[in-house]
């Protein structure tokens, strides 16, 4: 299932870097695609998932017995000398010959343990290990909701650096057209050279409110691609046909007329918040940890059965094992 879901992951980027490819700009549901794909935080949330999900098989396996099996073999060896000659008539005779015992052992063994009751601590940790997979449920989805939010917030922040880098360029230009006239003027002597210094100066103060400008629309734009996993060091165009640039009085009376009850907001943030929910979760785990720790107050019964065999022939082993 793992290697399933990594081939799809892999197949959807694929698929959106080839979209992109093909469009040329990175639109806002390109950038927030790339971003639920790419964005560690994401990937380290789902991670904490399936770590809770284990937990949760885990508790499960408590309520299952335990088989345990074993095997052994063992052997001894005993080696015996023999005695000393005796002489009769001056003739040696062996009173005792020299000798090997050997001697085999086949063992093998089945017992099953279950746990009748152990003070409510395997309830307690079932319940603590499914409120932790819920609490990190919860947790991801909020983690998504977060990435999205901070990628919406930064590309529309770049989208306004861009018409701020415009307006500075206007300034800039219609400035220096006012320069050239102020330094026209006072070659003609029109003006004095003070009206020409004041207009340089203003001239570069536009100068370096552009280059501020296009200082912050570039780390807007580096800072938008490294949350959503792209290279800052290529060169992308950030544009969206659908964002409206202008609004409206009537969008942002619609907008104020559909929030402003705060007591809606709240009852509605309460029940839908994944973090809320993720701390409530969390609540319930630990307070089913504070049950499997009284549980040890508690005294625990069990059954226990076992079959064991033991022969000097391994097939003697063997097939009472087979029977049973």
């Amino acid at each position: 299932m793992r290697l399933i879901r990594i081939l799809g992951v892999a197949i959807l980027m694929a698929q959106s870097a080839l979209l992109f490819a093909q469009t040329g700009t990175l639109t806002l549901d390109q950038a927030v695609q790339f971003a639920l794909e790419r964005n560690m935080s994401i990937a380290q949330a789902q991670n904490n998932v399936e770590a809770a999900q284990s937990g949760v098989l885990a508790a499960t396996g408590n309520y299952l017995p335990t088989l345990s099996a074993n095997a052994g073999w063992t052997r001894s060896q005993n080696d015996r000398p023999g005695s000393a000659p005796v002489y009769i008539n001056g003739v040696p005779v062996q009173s005792g010959s020299s000798g090997r015992t050997v001697a085999n052992n086949y063992n093998a063994g089945l017992a099953v343990d279950y746990t009748i009751f152990n003070g409510l601590s395997r309830e307690g940790q079932s319940t603590r290990a499914s409120s932790a997979a819920v609490s990190a449920e919860e947790t991801s989805a909020r983690t998504r909701q977060s990435v999205v939010f901070q990628v919406q917030s930064g590309y529309l922040n770049v989208l306004r650096n861009e018409q701020l880098v415009k307006v500075n360029e206007e300034n800039l230009k219609r400035d220096r057209q006012q320069l050239d006239r102020i330094t026209e003027s006072n070659r003609v002597g029109a003006l004095s050279i003070a009206d020409v210094y004041r207009q340089q100066s203003q001239v570069a103060s536009d100068e370096l409110a552009l280059i501020t400008a296009q200082n912050n629309y570039d780390k807007s734009k580096a800072d938008l691609l490294a949350l959503v996993g792209l290279n800052v060091n290529d060169d992308y165009k950030v544009a969206d046909a659908t964002i409206s640039i202008q609004i409206t009085k009537e969008e942002l009376d619609s907008t104020a007329a559909m929030y402003k009850d705060f007591n809606t907001l709240s009852q509605r943030a309460i029940s839908a918040r994944p973090d809320y929910l993720s701390a409530t979760e969390q609540v319930t785990s630990t307070e089913a940890g504070v049950r499997v720790a009284r549980s040890g107050y508690f005294p625990s019964i069990s059954a226990f059965a076992g079959y064991g065999v033991s022969s000097p022939e391994l097939e003697t082993v063997t097939a009472a094992a087979a029977q049973k």
